[in-house]
């Protein structure tokens, strides 16, 4: 699937960081894991869906933390420009 999207003009993009937050593990837990698993370039896993029921609570400590950690948050269409992918998906 991803060879047919680049051969149409497409790229293909997967997060890189699993929050697990549809799994309800606990503000505490998503924001260790995120902070903890988080480098540059990464894209971070969350979902906006009634399965998601303490996201809305870590999302404001997790951007702290990355804005502290000396992270910029960037769109994809950004973060796109600024360089080429760091490895190809291999599924």
């Amino acid at each position: 699937m991803v060879d047919t999207a680049r051969s149409l003009g497409y790229e293909t993009v997967i997060w890189a960081v699993d929050s697990l937050d549809w799994k309800n593990p606990g503000v505490d837990f998503m924001v260790e894991r995120v902070l903890g698993r988080t480098f540059s370039g990464a894209i971070v896993l969350m979902h906006a869906s009634d399965s998601s029921q303490q996201i809305q609570d870590a999302l404001p400590l997790i951007i702290d933390g990355l804005r502290g950690k000396g992270f910029r948050l960037v769109p994809l269409s950004e973060l796109t420009r600024l360089g080429s992918p760091a490895r190809r998906d291999p599924r």
